[in-house]
């Protein structure tokens, strides 16, 4: 139907492309945190914020078991 519309195969592929990009969901914020803290330095925080975070796992760590 779309080549008898005059529509090439590249065209049909950009919008295929286009229309799966669309509909993808959006990651859920767990996972975006966990992809940050897998790239975390902890060395390179200031020191405040990095006994701040450190704290935050421990209290994690601890909830999770």
């Amino acid at each position: 139907e779309e080549a008898r519309a005059g529509l090439s195969l590249r065209e049909l592929k950009a919008r295929v492309r286009e229309a799966l990009r669309r509909e993808k969901a959006p990651r859920p914020w767990h996972r975006e945190v966990g992809e940050k803290l897998l790239r975390l330095d902890l060395e390179a925080l200031l020191p405040e914020k990095r006994a701040r975070v450190e704290a935050l796992l421990a209290e994690l760590k601890e909830l999770l078991g």
